[in-house]
């Protein structure tokens, strides 16, 4: 039972270890052009980006979230993921970034359910820097 108990733990800790690793190499593999119109492609590279942002690896997520925006405008994850972009840079500390990324979300999305949290945390990084 200990041994089950010991392999499972170092599986799990292995998963967390690989999974940002692999999730930003499938979304890399995703946007190369022989992928771009697969359907799986733009939704794989937001959840690739996402992964990453829960796992505190916010550069790679603001990479792949920029790339994903400019190679799918019409995706269904496009609020969502200025949104997030935004986020991302604030949270890698590139403030002007993240400044210019909160106003393209509420200049695009001005009745977002998320407008009123971007211009709060686009007023907190005027305040704070």
């Amino acid at each position: 039972m200990r041994l089950f108990i010991i392999v499972a733990i170092l599986g799990l800790l292995a998963g967390a270890f690989i999974l940002p690793f692999a999730s930003e190499q499938a979304a890399r593999i995703a946007m190369k052009p022989n992928h771009r119109d697969a359907e799986w492609a733009p939704g794989l590279v937001y959840m690739a980006s996402r992964v990453n942002m829960r796992l505190w690896r916010y550069e790679c997520a603001a990479d792949l979230l920029q790339e994903g925006l400019s190679h799918w405008p019409q995706a269904w994850w496009q609020a969502k993921g200025t949104y997030f972009l935004a986020l991302s840079h604030e949270c890698s500390g590139r403030h002007n970034e993240a400044q210019q990324w909160y106003t393209a979300f509420m200049t695009r999305y001005p009745d977002h359910q998320w407008s009123r949290m971007a211009q709060k945390r686009a007023s907190n990084i005027d305040v704070n820097n």
